[in-house]
């Protein structure tokens, strides 16, 4: 009986903790960054990942771009 008081104990720690976490979160997208209009950019609509990359930065942007500065890649789309 104490470990299942124990481990529902454990769970509701977690639950609160995941709750909180999510209050202080955003999720980032292309919109937040340069770019925006970039025509490197990838869409990331649909896939999350595609907003720490680009055809210029296959693996990861830089950090600067990520936290909202220039890109000294940037080329703005025309076609939008």
């Amino acid at each position: 009986m104490a470990d299942n008081q124990r481990n529902k104990s454990s769970w509701n720690s977690l639950e609160a903790r995941i709750r909180s976490e999510q209050l202080c979160m955003k999720r980032i997208t292309n919109d937040d960054l340069v770019c925006k209009d970039c025509m490197y950019r990838f869409d990331d609509s649909q896939k999350l990942g595609n907003t720490s990359k680009c055809e210029m930065f296959e693996e990861c942007k830089p950090h600067e771009v990520l936290l909202g500065h220039d890109c000294c890649l940037y080329d703005k789309d025309t076609s939008l």
